[in-house]
């Protein structure tokens, strides 16, 4: 039987990602193909465990002479072309040999896959999705050209087009941990300069110089090799596209603000049916302040990425997430400064819908909803975003996250549900605090072999209980070495004589140490610590800001009436003031507040915007657009402020 499909690759040192690659991919094709350009480690021997065709080639600077010679010994009717930190998932896998049995090989056609790129972290879910030539038919003359980001050509020069094939290939060669990254790039310009000696570079060589540029975080020249890729182009290119968002991007990192904006409102509109366009409109209008508009923008984002949703799994031009996570987590910034709970709800759902991992996330949800609903119905809907409560890991997920948001009720309908040896020492140990339970406590400090996970996080735990309990026997356990040993000597002293305690603990320290008690619904002890320690304004600001985020805003009031009759309120404090007046409609007093955050803040472009939109005097306005103009003349061109 003739063989379908031979995956053919070039290596190098590649012994951390390519079991990985090999492994994917073994039920997908008929033969593997490696070459080996010089390898120094365990590459080769990973590479026998998959293959007999394991060939040696000497380096010469020239990807597509590399490329060429994998292809040569390629049997199969189809080739595949992947690199070594790359990989596929077992459902394109199966779709690829689908896809490819009754296909008919042609001379002028070859195929493109879909690579998705992870950027950053993978954990952060943010990657890019590009079509990459990777799929030809054998012994139909193909071959690459070019010593760098090589290109499948024929051999008698018979134009050929590229189809997409319904194939996904995940690549995590841009994550930021990636070894040797930047010596890579080096490595690639040096091949692009010397192409460009021998030939004249193309708008695509161009645009690949920039990204190597854009790695090397060296936006001058990248954004010069943007440039010259965007002229005398058009957007029919594949690339055109990554390369726009590319430019802008950077752009704006070297804050070149009115070139980028121009960008999107002349050349990004063209994508105006993807979210990509709606989303950067929206970045710059959060950026500056103009909530209402940046509303709208993310809010269309969402809407045409729903729309595209109906005809198309891919739904975003470059980046998914600028369809999805990022202009919900704006949007939840936007309510939040609104104080609108009950939209922060709707978003926080839709996103746990798309990512019930998320941890952080569910932490919040379940804390508004706790702000809305009973005991009762929060436990309901928890139960509907996460059925199974056999899983035990998910019911341990739910019951560490209530604990971790100080709700009781909650966390103790999970705890019953769970066998304890899946707790956590720590959480076991917060929730016998949260509970007030001190014999449940003793008796997970007893279980020692289990308290050597975390023991920074468990020394924290024993700060806490001795605050709670007055019992500093406790604060024995905790060894001297330990980065809360100045907690330790401050809470002993405290605990033998509190009225003669003085604050020389760090101020964080001892913020956090309150926000924790307070999180464990142990208010007493939180307000006796609070009436005991002397007065300390960065403290009062950083618990009065604590309560505003969590809507305990009465609470928060309380705090910054005693910063306001010290005259003590720092920056943030008077933002959320200025917005809390604004939601009150109280808007001369909002003004005021806001007058007092940019005297503190002078560099934060939002707070001007924002006096200027809620200011109904029109000189008082045009003074403040004049300081604003001032401070960033950058900004004088956009519409946006223009029009203020």
């Amino acid at each position: 039987m003739e063989k379908l499909v031979s995956l053919c690759m070039i290596v190098k040192n590649e012994e951390e990602v390519l079991d990985r690659c090999l492994k994917s991919m073994k039920s997908a094709v008929d033969e593997i193909i490696i070459v080996d350009t010089g390898s120094t480690d365990r590459t080769k021997e990973i590479a026998h465990k998959y293959t007999k065709h394991v060939y040696d080639f000497t380096w010469v600077n020239d990807f597509a002479a590399a490329r060429n010679e994998s292809i040569k010994y390629a049997t199969s009717k189809w080739v595949l072309i992947m690199d070594a930190d790359e990989y596929m998932q077992e459902k394109d896998a199966e779709m690829l040999r689908s896809f490819l049995s009754n296909l008919i090989p042609r001379e002028d056609q070859f195929f493109t896959v879909s690579v998705i790129s992870y950027l950053g972290d993978v954990k952060n879910n943010n990657f890019s999705d590009a079509p990459v030539p990777r799929l030809f038919p054998n012994h139909m003359n193909f071959e690459y050209n070019r010593p760098i980001h090589e290109q499948i050509v024929s051999k008698k020069g018979i134009p050929a087009v590229s189809i997409a094939a319904p194939v996904n290939i995940y690549h995590t060669g841009y994550l930021a941990d990636t070894l040797n990254k930047k010596n890579k790039s080096e490595r690639n310009l040096d091949l692009l300069i010397n192409m460009k000696k021998n030939s004249s570079l193309t708008q695509y060589d161009y645009f690949v110089i920039g990204n190597e540029y854009t790695v090397l975080k060296d936006y001058k020249k990248a954004n010069y090799n943007y440039k010259r890729a965007l002229q005398g182009t058009t957007s029919k290119h594949p690339w055109y596209i990554h390369c726009l968002i590319a430019y802008i991007q950077n752009l704006l990192i070297v804050n070149h603000v009115k070139e980028a904006w121009e960008l999107i409102e002349t050349k990004l509109i063209e994508w105006e049916e993807f979210p990509e366009y709606h989303t950067f409109k929206g970045a710059f209008y959060i950026d500056l302040g103009f909530y209402s508009l940046a509303k709208q923008s993310f809010l269309q984002a969402l809407n045409a990425a729903e729309k595209r949703l109906e005809v198309d799994n891919n739904f975003w031009a470059v980046f998914p997430q600028l369809g999805s996570n990022i202009p919900y987590l704006n949007l939840l910034k936007i309510y939040a400064t609104e104080k609108n709970i009950k939209e922060q709800i709707v978003i926080m759902t839709r996103m746990l819908m798309q990512n019930t991992s998320n941890l952080p996330l569910l932490a919040q949800w379940i804390e508004l909803l706790a702000m809305n609903e009973s005991e009762s119905e929060t436990i309901r809907l928890l139960g509907k975003f996460y059925p199974d409560q056999e899983d035990k890991l998910s019911v341990t997920k739910l019951f560490s996250t209530a604990v971790a948001v100080g709700q009781p009720a909650v966390a103790h309908h999970f705890y019953k549900q769970l066998d304890t040896s899946y707790i956590s020492s720590v959480s076991h140990l917060q929730y016998a605090i949260l509970t007030n339970n001190k014999e449940l406590f003793k008796e997970e400090l007893s279980s020692s072999s289990r308290l050597t996970a975390d023991p920074k996080r468990i020394n924290k735990c024993l700060l806490l209980a001795a605050l709670v309990w007055n019992d500093a026997v406790l604060l024995k356990e905790i060894s001297n070495a330990d980065a809360n040993y100045d907690l330790k000597i401050f809470v002993s002293e405290y605990l033998a004589d509190r009225h003669t305690i003085e604050n020389t603990v760090p101020e964080q320290l001892l913020y956090d140490l309150l926000t924790d008690l307070y999180n464990l619904h142990q208010f007493e002890a939180f307000d006796r610590l609070m009436q005991d320690i002397p007065f300390n304004p960065v403290i009062v600001n950083h618990l009065a800001n604590y309560f505003y985020n969590k809507n305990q805003v009465d609470l928060a009031l309380q705090y910054y009436s005693v910063l306001l009759d010290q005259d003590e309120l720092d920056a943030i404090s008077c933002e959320n003031l200025a917005h809390l007046h604004v939601n009150q409609d109280c808007l001369e007093d909002a003004l005021m507040f806001f007058e007092e955050a940019i005297k503190l803040s002078p560099n934060k472009k939002h707070l001007y915007i924002q006096y200027c939109i809620h200011c109904t005097d029109t000189d008082k306005k045009n003074l403040m657009k004049k300081k604003f103009l001032d401070v960033f003349p950058q900004y004088r061109q956009l519409p946006a402020v223009q029009n203020l």
